[in-house]
């Protein structure tokens, strides 16, 4: 099982990184967005290292801390996606 969630959870990050690195790069003038792409890359290889200390910790406490606290985590960033105002992407040519 432990193996079944992570290929989900890898198909799921490999389809999820494109699509969410693409809506940032729209959202900012075309001369900031590789800056944007790079910060964003920054912030994946640290929480991925964050992620996996936390994760060891937690796990040392409980061996199922890990996953309630990542599911309520997601539970809270999806309670919070209803605050998010939606726009549709600007497409216009520059």
């Amino acid at each position: 099982m432990a193996m079944l969630g992570a290929a989900v959870a890898a198909a799921g990050i490999a389809l999820a990184t494109p699509n969410y690195t693409a809506s940032l790069v729209a959202r900012v003038p075309e001369h900031c967005q590789a800056a944007a792409a790079g910060w964003l890359s920054s912030v994946h290889v640290l929480g991925q290292g964050i992620g996996a200390l936390c994760g060891g910790v937690a796990f040392a406490i409980d061996p199922a801390l890990p996953f309630w606290t990542c599911a309520a985590i997601g539970a809270a960033l999806a309670a919070c996606t209803v605050l998010l105002p939606m726009r549709a992407p600007d497409h216009r040519a520059a």
